[in-house]
Parts: structure tokens; sequence; C-alpha cells
């Protein structure tokens, strides 16, 4: 189970979730609610050099001190601006965090078991981090952007593990590093982190999916028009990683496309997100 960690009882926010963005602006609402219902209580959203409506999206939240945006566009061609990005947000909120979350905006983190995300932590605060996999959702039939909630349009994904896919919630005082934009060094023992039922990760080899109590809705493509546009960016400065990240991608749409496995159970939540975005909006 791993060393014992250095307690730190004493910060003012239990769980925060750090992501960094470019252009989300019309997911970035729903994505928040959906993540306030879980327990979140702080958000650090990176502005990738965004050029839509994120600012205004996010402006009532930023008011209540519940999301803060950070500027963070990447101005050097040899750094990962993500991983920077992670770096900082550790080290922002060690000592105000007792848990921080690292996810995009097409990931979703909730309970199947209909627990509050915090309680679940707290029964695991004698582990430096939790491992919850990925769950790959396609168009659903989409082949333009749907009104409407991502929660709701996109019920089609893929056979659990078929991408293999992680993502991490960290206790920052024990990081000291970054492996990847899912797995983190800490200052006790070799092992990444753990998976909900305490067994341990050790890469992205390790399949023994798991996803009972902590699961990510992974939203991969959206619709398909926007999967291409997705998929038409630059991923790196360096042409040869370029090319070979292009290719990886062509080969997970062709994949993600066959996603046909009927999946509504987060939709429980649906009704709920509606109804505070109704009323933020009133």
């Amino acid at each position: 189970m791993g060393d014992s960690p250095q307690v730190q009882d004493d910060c003012p926010i239990y769980l925060c979730i750090a992501a960094i963005v470019k252009n989300e602006g019309d997911y970035l609402a729903e994505w928040v609610e959906f993540h306030q219902m879980q327990g979140v209580e702080k958000f650090l959203i990176y502005d990738n050099g965004s050029t839509d409506n994120i600012d205004s999206v996010l402006q009532p939240y930023i008011n209540e001190g519940l999301v803060e945006l950070i500027p963070w566009i990447n101005f050097h061609n040899q750094a990962n601006h993500q991983h920077l990005a992670y770096a900082h947000a550790i080290a922002q909120m060690t000592g105000k965090t007792r848990w921080l979350a690292f996810l995009d905006l097409d990931e979703f983190l909730y309970s199947p078991s209909r627990e509050n995300i915090a309680d679940i932590l707290k029964e695991k605060q004698h582990q430096h981090a939790i491992i919850v996999h990925l769950s790959d959702f396609g168009p659903s039939g989409h082949q333009t952007k749907p009104d409407g909630l991502v929660i709701e349009n996109y019920t089609k994904r893929l056979e659990h593990n078929q991408f293999i896919q992680l993502k991490s919630i960290v206790q920052p005082h024990l990081i000291y590093g970054i492996r990847s934009a899912s797995l983190f060094h800490n200052v006790l023992n070799n092992i990444p982190g753990y998976d909900e039922n305490g067994n341990p990760v050790m890469s992205y080899e390790d399949t023994r999916y798991s996803a009972e109590r902590l699961r990510v809705n992974h939203y991969m493509t959206r619709s398909i028009e926007e999967y291409e546009q997705k998929n038409s960016r630059r991923y790196f400065w360096r042409e040869k990683n370029n090319a070979k990240k292009k290719l990886q991608k062509v080969d997970e749409h062709s994949i993600i496309l066959e996603a046909s496995i009927h999946d509504d159970d987060i939709l429980t939540y649906a009704q709920e997100i509606k109804k505070r975005l109704k009323a933020r909006q009133s």
C-alpha cells in the first residue's frame, strides 16, 4: 500500500482540479458545474491562448473564487506546456488543497457508485496518488456539434481499456516531478499511484481496468467535425514529433468511430446540471 504520507490536514481546500484549455468556452460551464456536484471546491484553468469566450463564461465563477484563470501560452518551443502548467499547479496548490486532480475539458470524473469524490478520497489519505481509469466515448452518430449537454449527447463508448488511459488525483505536497500528463513522481516510493482497489499502478501498460467507485468519462471526439478540427492543429513544435502524433491520432480516429456500446450511467446528473445552468443564466 506504500509508505504512510506526511499528513497535511490544515489545507483550506480538500479537492481541486487543474486543467489546461484552448477554445473550450462552449463546454466550460457544464464541466465546472458537473465537477462542483462531485465535491470539487476549486478549479485552476490554464488558458493556452484561447480566442473564444472563455473569459465571459468563467467570470461568474471567478467572482465567486471558485475558478482561477491563468494565462498559459507556450513561448518555449522545447518545453511541454502541459507539464509546465501541472508543475505550476502543484507548486501553487501545495498547502492549499489536500488533493489535486488533473483533467482535460473532455473528461468528466465521477463515482459510478454515486459517492461524493471527496468522501472516497478521505478513505485513501494514506496513499500519495489515486489512479483513475478512462472510458472512451465516440461521436455517437453526431457529424456536427449538437445542442445540449456533452454527457447527454455522447453515450456510445468503446470496450473498457481499448485505449490505455489513466488520470491521477494527487496529494501535491508529496509530488516532486512529472512523468507524463497522467503519472507523477512522489517522495515516498517509485509507485506512481494506486487504483481504486489499492493496487499499485506502475505504468500505462498496467491494464487492470477498475471503475466501480471512480471513473473518468472521456468524450474523446465529441462530434466528428470537432474531432477533425482538433486533429488539424499542431501538437508539437518539432515536425518529426508532430507528424508522429498526427499518425497516432488518425489510428485512434478509425477506432473511436466504431464506439457502439451504449452507456448512459452518467446521465443521472444531467437534470441537476441543467437546473444549475438555468439558474445562472437567470
